[in-house]
């Protein structure tokens, strides 16, 4: 949705965050993570806001291959919702980078897979 900038993925993930937008209210945003909050520089920090109750979740995008990565992308719950404390759920993914011209193609098993557990992160 808001203002997701990512080399790979991003726009892939925009188009979800429009759907889940459009279909639910909630919205993915952009958020400048706080220094030493990432464990790799790619990983992208999204805020999970919902159009009535408001910020509902946190939702970091790790997308890109390393080694020690060997699944094909899944959702880790980092935290599940409680009445004090938000939910967040990490996205890993094993994606080569681009070469510098344009990002890969994801083919649709890989976006259905990647839909698949964008919707069980904001789920849970």
């Amino acid at each position: 949705s808001r203002g997701i900038n990512a080399e790979y993925g991003g726009s892939v993930v925009e188009q979800i965050g429009v759907w889940m937008e459009d279909t639910y209210g909630v919205t993915l945003v952009a958020e400048r993570p706080r220094k030493g909050e990432l464990w790799h520089s790619d990983v992208i920090k999204l805020a999970v806001e919902h159009e009535k109750e408001g910020l509902i979740g946190l939702l970091y995008l790790d997308f890109y291959t390393s080694d020690k990565k060997k699944s094909p992308p899944c959702n880790h719950v980092i935290r599940s919702r409680t009445a004090k404390q938000l939910p967040v759920s990490v996205i890993e993914c094993n994606y080569t980078p681009s070469n510098g011209y344009r990002p890969p193609h994801l083919n649709i098993n890989t976006f259905e897979k990647l839909f698949q557990e964008l919707g069980a992160a904001v789920h849970s």
